[in-house]
């Protein structure tokens, strides 16, 4: 079967002879009829054979020459390849573009035979069946290979960086005290703390610890092994309600008072708190933080950052805002006789953060703030104990905040710390980290770090603990600084 056509051309054969060859099952007569009138309608359509090949160069036809079997004497020869049968002879030559994005010379008793694309998309297929499934093959692998390059592309165009804020980014902006400086500020808030925090005043007494000067830590353990390990003991605590008082504690040191202080911050990005959030978040950014106050939260949300809190819907391409300790702004409802069991509130109606701290009246109808003690078990991760202390909320709360952190801390290209220590009496948190850096599978990321101009050579000594060998370059950028400095 041969053709005369230009060497600027190429002799394909037409669908025509594929949809209406001789095949296996005989057809009855009034199909034939159908058929002939059928193909009789599109040969008639048929384009002339000078019909132009466009998008080509004069003489492109020549070039395939080998793959088309095409002599140098303008004659095309189309072989049918092996086990193919009679074809009808080709009325001309075919249109450029097919429907079917196939142009086949020949059609042979194979399921798939793949040929090279050649300039200007067209696919050659010298031998080829036109089985049912075939246009659903094509489409199926044209499908996924678009979204795999899509996927691609998006991944390339989105990096997702991560920042882990610590007690040293508040206290380097407003110098909100570190934890091993909780009594020297408490006191300076409260003079008549002793009088007015009795059951606070007997733990401390009890450990020994300076009266103006004690850490948050050591106060916060003792009093926690005391409810755990009590019968243990074998003796009862010589104190009475230590935990609201210690609840209202902390509200006077990280509640409203920082609600205040960041509110009062410069609308601008000269220290560096500001920088950071005003140039360098970005859609899809995940904003890490382990404080008990709101001053990054809300210095955010006046630099117009919109936030939605971890486990709000619609998070793929938000700041989601995780707070795995806690904040004085989540409200616990503790069981009462009208309560059975408690109740917690860690995010707006609207899916964003909540900004405003509790008080002290709050703490008075048994509506405290839910945050993390610096203790080594700590209990709101373990499901058996709030199941028990009827507080299944309280769990699903936080285990939820530490996948957002286990998940970022996988998927991140870069992180930012800000403050933060990654402190080893932390063994939860500390394990859950490096459980995300095991599941990033040998990725390496970028690691830029700011910290209190005492705590640089320790907080790298700690990062390279937790991240270890993913960590391919680790750079301090020097200390964090606030607008100015507030005697606390």
């Amino acid at each position: 079967m041969t053709a005369k056509l230009p060497l600027d051309g190429v002799t394909v054969i037409d669908l025509t002879s594929f949809l209406f060859g001789p095949y296996a099952r005989k057809k009855t007569t009034e199909e034939k009829q159908d058929t002939a009138r059928f193909r009789s309608k599109i040969l008639r359509k048929r384009p002339a054979s000078s019909y132009p090949i466009s998008g080509h160069p004069t003489g492109w036809g020549a070039n395939l020459a080998e793959n088309a079997c095409q002599r140098r004497d303008g004659v095309a020869k189309v072989h049918r390849g092996k086990g193919a049968r009679h074809r009808l002879p080709l009325g001309g030559v075919s249109p450029r573009f097919s429907p079917t994005g196939i142009y086949p010379e020949c059609s042979a008793s194979k399921r798939l035979h793949k040929r090279q694309v050649h300039r200007g998309g067209a696919l050659r297929i010298d031998s080829l069946t036109l089985g049912s499934g075939l246009a659903r093959t094509f489409s199926r692998l044209t499908a996924s290979k678009i979204a795999r390059c899509q996927c691609d592309h998006d991944t390339a165009e989105k990096s997702m960086k991560a920042f882990f804020f610590g007690a040293g980014s508040s206290c380097g902006t407003v110098c909100v005290p570190v934890a091993v400086r909780f009594g020297c500020a408490f006191t300076a808030i409260d003079t008549n703390w002793r009088t007015n925090y009795p059951a606070l005043f007997q733990v401390v007494q009890h450990l020994d610890l300076p009266h103006d000067n004690w850490g948050l830590e050591p106060v916060w353990r003792c009093m926690d092994f005391y409810a755990k390990l009590q019968p243990a003991i074998g003796t009862p605590p010589p104190w009475i309600g230590e935990s609201p008082q210690l609840k209202k504690a902390l509200l006077q040191v990280y509640g409203r008072r920082c609600d205040q202080l960041a509110d009062d911050l410069p609308d601008n990005d000269s220290y560096t708190l500001g920088n950071i959030l005003k140039t360098q978040l970005q859609p899809g950014h995940r904003l890490i933080s382990f404080n008990y106050d709101t001053v990054v939260e809300r210095l955010a949300t006046r630099f117009g950052i919109g936030l939605r809190s971890a486990g709000a819907a619609n998070t793929n391409d938000a700041i989601v805002l995780v707070k795995p300790h806690g904040s004085t702004s989540w409200p616990l409802e503790l069981p009462t006789l009208d309560r059975l069991s408690s109740d917690v509130r860690s995010a707006a109606s609207d899916g964003g953060p909540l900004l405003d701290s509790l008080t002290d009246a709050d703490v008075d109808v048994c509506r405290e703030p839910l945050v993390l003690g610096a203790v080594p078990i700590k209990s709101e991760l373990i499901r058996e104990v709030q199941k028990c202390n009827g507080s299944p909320k309280v769990f699903a709360t936080i285990q939820q905040q530490w996948k957002a952190v286990v998940q970022a801390i996988c998927d991140a290209d870069s992180l930012v710390v800000v403050g933060y220590s990654f402190p080893k009496e932390d063994h939860y948190g500390r394990f859950l980290m490096q459980e995300g850096v095991r599941r990033r599978n040998g990725r390496v990321l970028d690691i830029a770090f700011y910290d209190l101009q005492s705590g640089q050579h320790q907080s790298e000594i700690q990062i390279r603990e937790v991240f270890g060998a993913c960590i391919r370059a680790l750079t301090f950028c020097g200390p964090v600084t606030g607008p100015h400095r507030l005697d606390v």
